[in-house]
């Protein structure tokens, strides 16, 4: 029989939860099509709420290899537009010299109009999308966001308020390792590797709130960044 130490688990924990940067190129979603032609659904969340999302994707690998991919995307955008804009500035001062400075200044304008468009409206940043795909859910005291060992999770999780308790093997690991709070993101290696998830995770206060992304819309980012970056 092997004795495991609080010690021990921790470390396991810890490993299992690190993650693998170069797993991200090895990893393909299952049933691509469906991934592919699948639609994340959108729901509404306050300024706060979104730049509180923001910044807890931003600071984890795996959304900033996304993230990475989505900036490259959108820089090659705005260089062929500017590109564009000049081409046509070029044929507009050749055509009319006596209005080269009043149509220099109107297409910078229209440029960073453009620029503006792409990213609100025209073609909405993915980013944004990740965000609208989280889903506000509150939980009890003592719920369970996922168990240890589960292989179906349906759900990755963020804290936005509350404190929920790490176990593992039927032990509550120490603090600071045995306590997730405020921004801290639950599923995300599980989820990504389609492994049993490492640890059982369990509400603590009387209510915790968190944004939660399901395993399809999930999937369908994922697939999306790897798409990206085997076009390239």
């Amino acid at each position: 029989t092997t004795t495991t130490t609080t010690a021990d688990t921790s470390v396991r924990f810890l490993e299992l939860r690190g993650g693998n940067q170069d797993s991200l190129d090895s990893t393909t979603p299952n049933n691509g099509t469906t991934v592919e032609s699948f639609t994340p659904p959108i729901f509404e969340k306050t300024p706060d709420e979104e730049t509180f999302i923001e910044r807890v994707l931003e600071a984890n690998f795996l959304f900033q290899d996304i993230i990475s991919t989505i900036e490259e995307e959108q820089e090659e955008q705005e260089q062929e537009a500017e590109g564009q804009q000049q081409r046509q500035q070029k044929q507009q001062e050749s055509q009319d010299q006596s209005q080269q400075s009043p149509k220099t200044s109107s297409s910078n304008d229209k440029k960073r109009r453009s620029s503006r468009s792409r990213r609100h409206g025209v073609d909405p940043n993915p980013l944004d999308r990740i965000i609208q795909a989280f889903e506000r859910a509150e939980y009890p005291q003592g719920s369970y966001l996922c168990r240890q060992g589960d292989e179906n999770a349906d759900y990755l999780h963020i804290v936005y308020n509350g404190d929920c308790r790490v176990i593992i093997d039927g032990t509550s690991l120490p603090i600071p390792y045995g306590t997730m709070t405020r921004g801290s993101l639950i599923g995300d290696v599980g989820m990504l590797l389609d492994r049993p998830r490492a640890a059982t995770i369990v509400t603590e206060s009387p209510v915790v709130t968190v944004f939660r992304l399901d395993r399809k819309s999930f999937q369908h980012f994922l697939f999306y960044n790897n798409n990206n970056n085997n076009n390239n």
